[in-house]
């Protein structure tokens, strides 16, 4: 219950300031050499957003990519260390100790 309410207050903190930032007057000139891009204060935090999203998933794939050799790699060598270890057999324990002679029923002593 206290996750939910946890979890409802920071949703609608998230919505109140989402509202308050498309609500508030102003704007956002962003100006690289001659080109210039003038846009409200609610577009320019959605496209931060949204470089910010495209940016990780970028790393996450990079990342991916570039542990591919490794994963490779390390089949490898616990392949060779498999084929380096030959199993030993041991030999099996005894049940239990084998009957004496007098109290063996298979064994039949004649006169």
């Amino acid at each position: 219950m206290t996750r939910l309410i946890v979890t409802l207050l920071i949703a609608g903190l998230i919505a109140g300031g989402m509202a308050w930032i498309a609500a508030t007057p102003g704007g956002v000139i962003l100006t690289i050499g001659t080109y210039q891009a003038q846009m409200s204060v609610g577009i320019a935090f959605v496209l931060l957003l949204a470089a910010a999203f495209v940016l990780m998933l970028v790393l996450k794939v990079l990342w991916f990519v570039l542990r591919i050799p490794r994963l490779f790699r390390s089949g490898k060598k616990d392949k060779a260390k498999n084929d380096k270890k030959i199993p030993v057999a041991k030999e099996p324990e005894p049940v239990a100790e084998p009957l004496p002679a007098s109290l063996d029923p298979t064994r039949i002593d004649l006169p």
